[in-house]
């Protein structure tokens, strides 16, 4: 793989130029890549205000490019859109996204392995609007809508956030989100929820929560980890799992357990 970048920076004017050339064996030892044989080219640009005087902090408007070429240099997928935003002096942020796609699907594939997707060349259009509050304040919110075409059809994607910090000590945030595919093959909607909370006792003591589901593989997970550092480079860590199965149907009233788990770490680091 060969790659490289040209960027400019400053507080007004920024612009990237990305292009990354990834031949067919290219097997990385570290990571992945999605698709071989294939040139990237990504590009952007954006102007950034800072106005004085004002209860905005900034707005910022730009665009992007994103091409992707066979080894041969013949386009495959191609996307270019833009966006605007601002933020106030207290953090809350509102943006605004467009998007247009066009795909060249070579090798039909499933989406959640339900709804088929044909070979064949799709061109579509997507709007975003996402809108966010603080995180210095006790409640914040955020949501976020998608919605446009997709591979054919229609798409509507909405995402939220609630989050609760009463103190420096807790937080807690739940989350879901939802998606719904409208394609000539069929209608399916994609939900996933999840509850994330922190306790932290001492800068150097926590516990840590995710708990989540989705209604498409059925998974219920649990996992929870406990660490404390008593002294630096020193560290004690306990995780405690869970996954189970929850009939989408009788939601939440069908568990069944799958498996738990539970692991202890102690670690110390040692400088030469």
């Amino acid at each position: 793989m060969i790659g490289a970048e040209i960027a400019y920076r400053s507080q007004k004017w920024n612009g990237t130029f990305r292009l990354r050339d990834i031949g067919e064996d290219y097997k990385p030892a570290l990571g992945f890549v999605n698709r071989t044989g294939v040139k990237r080219y990504n590009t952007n640009f954006w102007r950034r205000y800072r106005p004085e005087n004002s209860f905005i902090r900034f707005a910022e408007t730009g665009a992007w490019t994103n091409i992707i070429t066979d080894g041969n240099d013949r386009r495959i997928d191609h996307y270019y859109g833009a966006w605007a935003g601002a933020a106030n002096n207290a953090g809350d942020e509102l943006w605004l996204n467009y998007e247009h796609g066009y795909v060249d699907v070579q090798q039909s594939f499933s989406i959640a392995n339900r709804i088929p997707v044909a070979v064949g060349e799709y061109r579509w259009n997507q709007y975003n609007i996402r809108a966010s509050t603080t995180s210095s304040r006790m409640l914040g919110l955020e949501v976020e809508v998608n919605w446009g075409g997709v591979f054919g059809g229609d798409l509507l994607e909405i995402s939220s956030g609630v989050s609760f910090r009463p103190s420096r000590f807790f937080e807690i945030r739940a989350e879901h989100e939802f998606r719904k595919f409208d394609l000539p093959a069929g209608e399916i909607g994609i939900h996933i929820a999840s509850i994330n909370s922190t306790i932290a006792f001492t800068p150097d003591m926590s516990i840590k929560t995710e708990i989540q589901y989705d209604n498409i593989s059925e998974a219920f997970t649990f996992f929870s980890r406990f660490s404390w550092e008593p002294v630096p480079e020193r560290e004690i860590f306990l995780s405690f799992g869970h996954t189970a199965i929850i009939d989408a149907q009788y939601f939440p009233r069908d568990f069944t357990s799958q498996s738990s788990s539970l692991a202890l770490r102690l670690g110390h680091t040692f400088r030469m």
